[in-house]
Formats: C-alpha cells, sequence, structure tokens
C-alpha cells in the first residue's frame, strides 16, 4: 500500500493489529508510517496515528486518535472517546462552549469528599492477615495507630518522617 493512501487516523483498527497501515507484515501485522509532515517518519500501531485535516494547508500531526480539533477555538485537546468539552474555550464541536474550563471552573465544596471513608479502618484491620507482608506495611501506615506511633517519636525522628519518609 502507499503511504499517502493510509488513513489520517489509525484509531479505528489498532487493536485489530492495524489492517489499513501502510506498512503489512506477512502474517503478522500493519504499521501506520507517522511523522512524515514533521520530519521524522516512524511506525505506529495506529493508536498514535492522528493526523489532523481540520488545520489549514497540510494539517497536523496531533497523535493519540482520542485528540481533536476544537471547531470553537481552532485548538487541540485530548477530547476522549465520550467527547470531553475542549481544555482550551469549553466547546468543542462548533456550537460555542458546554462547559467553562476546567482552569476556570471553582473548586469542589469542602463538603464533596472529606477522606473519611466510615469503617475503611476496621476493614483494613479486618484483612491484615489475609495481606503479603508489603500489603501490611502499606496498609497499616494507612490506620490512625499509625499517625499515632509517628507522632510520638523524638523530634528529630518525626521530622525525617515528615522530610523523607522513605528512607526513615
Amino acid at each position: 500500500a502507499d503511504v499517502l493512501d493510509q488513513p489520517i487516523c489509525g484509531g479505528g483498527d489498532y487493536e485489530d493489529g492495524g489492517l489499513e497501515g501502510a506498512v503489512q507484515c506477512e502474517g503478522c501485522c500493519g504499521m501506520y508510517v507517522t511523522g512524515l509532515c514533521e520530519g521524522r517518519a516512524q511506525l505506529d500501531s495506529g493508536k498514535f496515528h492522528n493526523h489532523c485535516d481540520e488545520c489549514p494547508d497540510f494539517g497536523e500531526c496531533i497523535g493519540d486518535y482520542r485528540t481533536s480539533h476544537c471547531m470553537d477555538c481552532g485548538k487541540h485537546w485530548f477530547s476522549g472517546l465520550s467527547a470531553f468539552a475542549c481544555t482550551n474555550c469549553g466547546g468543542g464541536r462548533g456550537n460555542g462552549p458546554k462547559t467553562k474550563p476546567i482552569d476556570q471552573l471553582p473548586p469542589p465544596p469542602l463538603s464533596a469528599f472529606d477522606g473519611v471513608i466510615e469503617g475503611a479502618a476496621d476493614q483494613i484491620r479486618e484483612n491484615m492477615a489475609s495481606m503479603n507482608p508489603l500489603q501490611r506495611i502499606l496498609a497499616g501506615a494507612l490506620l490512625p495507630e499509625a499517625a499515632e506511633a509517628a507522632s510520638s517519636l523524638p523530634p528529630e525522628l518525626q521530622r525525617q518522617v515528615r522530610e523523607n519518609p522513605v528512607s526513615a
């Protein structure tokens, strides 16, 4: 197949072996040639072969097949498979903003999640016996007793634990 005849986006078949990729290995899989427009040609399964044909002239490589061209602001963003709103302007499909860009949204109220899950410490204690040693160490560090034990350390050791918890 001719490299210029391969699809501009390979995301549709990368899990099926790159059937439409320009390079086909007999009995193996297909690969897309990507990055040509940037002078950095390389083989790709198709997942990261995505060329925006909405951009002027020849277009622009935009990588991941879930990246899209915003019809409202003209920039690219990770739209995912469910068409998230554009992170640059809040729009995406040319109909104006669906929402404000994330950096313009207020933080969630403190009541949204206070970090406490009722009964979690008891569940951890109940399951400790079935955990491997590393899991027990990690889970034990989450328990309130661990905080109490750390607070009973001499001030110098408390400082070391705070500043370098891995080696203390």
